[in-house]
């Protein structure tokens, strides 16, 4: 098994326990104090975060890598056999491009 599928099922035994030990009902101001049971706020509480999560997608980007480098102009990726490293466009003076050089 990957280490992926591992934490999954770790989170969601651990999950699955506290909402069964929590079946109470609880007060909670909702613009005033009500009964709701505690079971429904957490799941509730639970479901909100996922949702959440799968919106935000911290790090990824729903762009393919195929399609970024449509978008570059192709004269910023033409080299010369002089400055291989550096792209024909670049604004650096020749003496800067000797000095990298």
């Amino acid at each position: 098994m990957r280490a992926k599928t591992v934490f999954i099922i770790i989170i969601t035994a651990v999950v699955t326990a506290i909402l069964v030990n929590n079946t109470r009902d609880m007060d909670l101001w909702l613009f005033g104090v009500r009964k709701f049971p505690k079971l429904g706020v957490l799941g509730s509480m639970l479901a909100a975060g996922f949702i959440l999560g799968l919106i935000v997608r911290p790090g990824t980007s729903r762009k393919s890598a195929k399609s970024e480098a449509e978008e570059i102009p192709k004269e910023y990726l033409e080299e010369d056999e002089t400055t291989p490293y550096l792209k024909k466009t670049s604004a650096l003076s020749e003496e800067d491009r000797d000095y990298i050089s």
